[in-house]
């Protein structure tokens, strides 16, 4: 029997052993495997981006987008710190979470969940410039968050406080403690918007966007007629340069110390204005629409002032009962 003789292939230049099948096999394998889960035929190409890069286009994009640029300029350059220079296709979920971690060891959960929230756009955008083909931060869930703060002040720490603060700042805290005004929408509030012949108090360039009128007590109307117009500006409250104002903060702790009150911030002046509306007797529905509020989650943070409010509300049954039998004693004498 003539022996087999092995014929030599002429396109790998010789004999296919056991080892080059081997081989072949497993890489046809692994492709079939890389093409079934899309990492072969479909796989993208990483464009090549550093974070101070992103960070850079970001900032420039945010300040001609929304008027919240500075807290996220801050956030940023917390950002820059923790990654460095490596590129945008390095951040990964795990360092994000790391980041968060590491976070939620010095702030508060909401703090990080901002945080997060502003990393989570920037690589939206990143992705929207070509900068990036993932969202490293799309998977991130917001941290749970204890009820919401609900710092006011006391009748006697209100007196100190207007005992301690003066000028601007005093009118300011008068603002703020009548309306339902953020800080930045007090300072950027203007002559023209404030309507004494009606009564109101137009905000126009509000946080959302969407503008609203204020009616004015009596005591909004003499704080703000009592306001000097400085400099020509057209604002209620003008800087040295006439823009409106940027930041109180130095005199408003100073005078936090002077009237000797602990843990208060200006932001607390609105939790004062709704705790005091729940106190002297204003429902949670009409509260709620009076600070904007989108879910009444928010607003019931209030509800437990209201307690006295109930317990004097519920003394009218002892009226009502008590002339339903007075009644029925005259009827049957």
């Amino acid at each position: 029997m003539p022996s087999r003789r092995r014929v030599p292939d002429r396109r790998l230049g010789g004999p296919l052993t056991k080892a080059m099948k081997k081989v072949a096999s497993d890489t046809l394998a692994k492709r079939k495997v890389e093409i079934a889960e899309n990492k072969f035929l479909d796989k993208k190409t990483q464009p090549i981006c550093t974070f101070p890069k992103l960070a850079r286009l970001y900032l420039e994009w945010a300040k001609a987008q929304h008027r919240g640029v500075k807290s996220d300029e801050y956030r940023v350059r917390q950002f820059e710190k923790y990654f460095g220079s490596i590129r945008t296709s390095e951040i990964t979920p795990l360092k994000v979470d790391a980041l968060a971690q590491e976070r939620s060891g010095t702030c508060k959960s909401g703090t990080v969940n901002r945080e997060m929230a502003v990393l989570r756009g920037m690589f939206t955008k990143a992705i929207e410039w070509g900068l990036a083909t993932e969202n490293p931060v799309q998977h991130f869930r917001n941290l749970h968050v204890e009820d919401g703060r609900c710092r006011y002040l006391t009748d006697e720490e209100s007196e100190r406080l207007f005992g301690a603060a003066g000028g601007t700042l005093y009118s300011l805290i008068q603002v703020a403690l009548n309306t339902r005004m953020r800080r930045g929408e007090i300072f950027r509030l203007k002559w023209k918007e404030v309507d004494f012949q009606n009564g109101v108090v137009r905000v126009v360039d509000s946080k959302n966007g969407e503008s609203r009128e204020i009616s004015m007590n009596e005591t909004l109307r003499t704080t703000l007629n009592g306001i000097p117009r400085r400099f020509g500006s057209v604002f209620v409250f003008p800087g040295r340069t006439g823009e409106h104002l940027i930041d109180v903060r130095k005199g408003f702790q100073k005078a936090l110390e002077d009237a000797q009150i602990d843990d208060f911030r200006f932001h607390d002046l609105w939790h004062t204005f709704a705790s005091r509306l729940v106190m002297a007797g204003g429902d949670l529905v009409t509260v709620r629409e009076l600070l904007g509020h989108k879910d009444i989650k928010m607003t019931l943070r209030y509800s437990h002032l209201s307690a006295d409010n109930k317990a004097s509300t519920v003394q009218l049954l002892d009226a009502y009962m008590g002339t339903k039998a007075s009644r029925a004693v005259s009827m049957s004498s």
